[in-house]
């Protein structure tokens, strides 16, 4: 399977926030924090979580490793990593 690029994986972000989020989602999107602006709350972040584990292919988020999380931005970053690290 080919590594989605960069584009893709910022798409995908966006789209399963847009669709997940609690409060409405402006533009840009990528500063936006997810609890204080998006309105998630943690039952939300679980959904998100989840639903970028499937629909990426994700191995499963520990706790430790979301941890720093905060915007859709930081979501990105943490998705490229973990797609990266699996295909190692």
């Amino acid at each position: 399977m080919t590594e989605p690029s960069a584009d893709e994986i910022r798409d995908t972000v966006h789209r399963i926030v847009r669709g997940l989020a609690p409060e409405p989602v402006p533009d840009p999107i990528g500063p936006l924090d997810l609890v204080d602006e998006l309105g998630f709350h943690s039952l939300a972040l679980l959904e998100l979580a989840v639903a970028l584990e499937d629909e990426l292919g994700l191995p499963p988020m520990n706790e430790e490793g979301v941890q720093d999380i905060r915007t859709v931005d930081d979501v990105e970053t943490f998705v490229r990593a973990a797609i990266r690290d699996s295909a190692v």
